[in-house]
């Protein structure tokens, strides 16, 4: 089957680079995340605990944003000066990704990854993909040396309740068989992903309604679809998945301990609430705080709630923590927010 080359490697429309770096070496690691500007803060947050737990490394990161606004450019300046590193900042033109399926939780920026992946493929042989929830707390040596052999990617399975939902959604015949990972944590063969145009496979899948009508997860599904059977499972421990929600049926607030572990080198915050929220203070969380404290951002740049989904869970959150009076007030908050969507 012959598929549309879409040229997506085109929708660059700017590089920036920031290099504090000595010459990159042959084990460089090259990291990547794609978003948009409400996740950014986060990016920079992870770059930092990456740096941080490894010291001993040398990385090379690549951003794919849709914007990049001067405070945000000086930060990530500051960021590269002090861990002497380099980060390549890349502006995305974004009119063909608006066209793509997405979700009032997942925007078009989560098919950046695709643009990544095509457009360094072009350079380099392999890179990390991270999602911006995705915290660091030891080393990553082993996806430095890992051989990839022949196959895709690298990847870590996901909870069997998302491939249900998937499932579900989408249909047995397109996932059967499917060992589904978890794409918040993908160390890519780019030689091989570019050579195979993969790209554009998922992209026409994304445009197929039989297909890209139906996904739960838009860009999740495709690529378990087409890398099935092309990729290397590795351990929990490089994406360890936890949810801060489970905060809010433990009064102890330690039993992330069963799941965040002594050898878990990668945390996956997934769900609405992340830790950059002012009221995601936990002990799970101290992995995100660790690296924060480090980046020049202050407690100022924690985020509020804005959405009406985010203040119902900030209420929660604060009744949780036994911070009652502010938790009534947030749980006000929330119902005139609710009302006023409502009606108006």
């Amino acid at each position: 089957m012959k598929f549309m080359d879409y040229r997506l490697a085109d929708s660059v429309s700017a590089a920036d680079e920031i290099d504090y770096s000595s010459p990159l070496q042959d084990n460089v690691l090259n990291v990547t995340y794609g978003v948009d500007e409400n996740y950014q803060f986060g990016v920079a947050i992870s770059i930092v605990s990456l740096l941080t737990n490894n010291k001993d490394k040398q990385f090379c990161f690549h951003l794919f944003l849709n914007e990049c606004q001067i405070d945000y450019r000086n930060k990530l300046n500051s960021i590269a000066k002090y861990f002497n590193t380099k980060i390549v900042v890349y502006i995305v033109s974004v009119d063909f990704f608006s066209k793509l399926p997405s979700t009032k939780i997942w925007s078009y920026a989560m098919y950046f990854r695709l643009l990544a992946f095509e457009y360094l493929g072009q350079s380099l042989k392999r890179v990390l993909y991270l999602d911006a929830d995705v915290f660091c707390k030891g080393s990553v040596d082993q996806l430095v040396t890992l051989d990839l052999e022949d196959n895709i990617a690298a990847v870590v399975k996901d909870l069997s309740s998302t491939l249900t939902k998937s499932t579900s959604k989408l249909g047995q015949e397109l996932l059967s068989g499917v060992e589904y990972f978890n794409s918040g944590v993908m160390l890519v063969n780019l030689s091989i992903w570019r050579a195979c145009g993969l790209t554009n496979i998922a992209i026409d899948m994304l445009l197929d309604p039989e297909i890209g009508g139906k996904v739960k997860y838009p860009d999740q599904d495709i690529l378990n679809i087409i890398l099935n059977e092309k990729v290397i499972y590795l351990p929990k421990k490089f994406n360890c998945i936890y949810s801060i929600k489970n905060e809010l049926n433990d009064r102890t607030h330690l039993r992330y301990r069963d799941i965040i572990k002594e050898d878990t080198i990668l945390i996956h915050y997934t769900g609405i609430t992340k830790p950059w929220h002012e009221w995601a203070d936990y002990p799970s969380t101290k992995y995100f705080y660790d690296a924060f404290k480090l980046s020049p951002w202050d407690k100022s740049g924690l985020k509020k709630a804005i959405s009406v989904t985010e203040k119902q869970k900030e209420y929660k959150h604060r009744l949780a923590k036994k911070e009652y009076v502010l938790g009534l007030y947030k749980a006000i908050s929330y119902n005139l927010s609710k009302l006023k969507n409502k009606w108006f």
